[in-house]
Parts: structure tokens; C-alpha cells; sequence
């Protein structure tokens, strides 16, 4: 198996290191050598992650349904977004329903698509 010259988005590689980042921050809290006070607000604020993960595969994108895979990261890290901070005041309750109008829109775009559904696999 070869690898390819171009340096890909590795979206389970950052994830991964924010895992790992976020582990130690939290070990190192938990045995009181760094004090993260009011760090914890900052929680609110993990679905830009999704959000990020989205957008770079999304970008990075081969075929529509990786392009659709990254629009799904990025409505749900949209939404979960919106209800965390409560923007305009809006909560979960008030929002549950832009994750009907994404799954329209997604399923509209599957139906434009012009990519056949199932492709051969490549280089084998």
C-alpha cells in the first residue's frame, strides 16, 4: 500500500491530539498541579470541533458523499453550537428542527447528485 505525496486533512489525527490534549489538561487538573477555574466554560465550545472536522473534510472532499459526510459534521456542530450558547435564546428544545431541515437538504442534494451511488474501487 502506497502513500500518496500529498499531505491529506487527517481529521482522526487532530481530533485524536485534541483528545489527548484535553485528557492531560484534565489529569493535570484533577491532580491539582494546573488549576482550570473557569476553563470549563470553554466547554460550551467543543462543537467547533465538529464544525472544523466538517469544514476540512468537506473541503478535502472526493466524492459527494464525503462532501455530504462533512456538511453532516457541520450542521450538527452548527446546531449543537446554537442550543450550548443559546443563541438569540434559543435552546435545544427551539432548534431540534434545523436537524430535520439539514437532513432535507441533505437528502435533496443525494437526489441531484450526478455521482453514481456506488463506485469501484480504485487502484486495486
Amino acid at each position: 500500500m502506497g502513500r500518496t505525496s500529498k499531505l491529506r486533512f487527517a481529521p482522526h489525527f487532530i481530533l485524536g491530539a485534541l483528545l489527548i490534549a484535553a485528557g492531560v489538561l484534565v489529569l493535570l487538573d484533577n491532580l491539582e498541579l494546573v488549576y482550570l477555574g473557569s476553563i470549563w466554560e470553554l466547554w460550551r465550545y467543543w462543537p467547533l470541533l465538529l464544525i472544523l472536522l466538517g469544514v476540512g473534510k468537506f473541503w478535502e472532499a472526493t466524492s459527494m458523499k464525503e462532501r455530504r459526510d462533512g456538511f453532516w459534521l457541520i450542521a450538527i456542530g452548527v446546531w449543537l453550537l446554537v442550543s450550548f450558547l443559546e443563541v438569540f435564546g434559543l435552546g435545544f428544545g427551539e432548534t431540534w428542527p434545523l436537524l430535520l431541515i439539514a437532513a432535507g437538504i441533505s437528502s435533496v442534494w443525494q437526489a441531484l447528485s450526478t455521482e453514481p451511488r456506488h463506485l469501484k474501487p480504485q487502484g486495486e
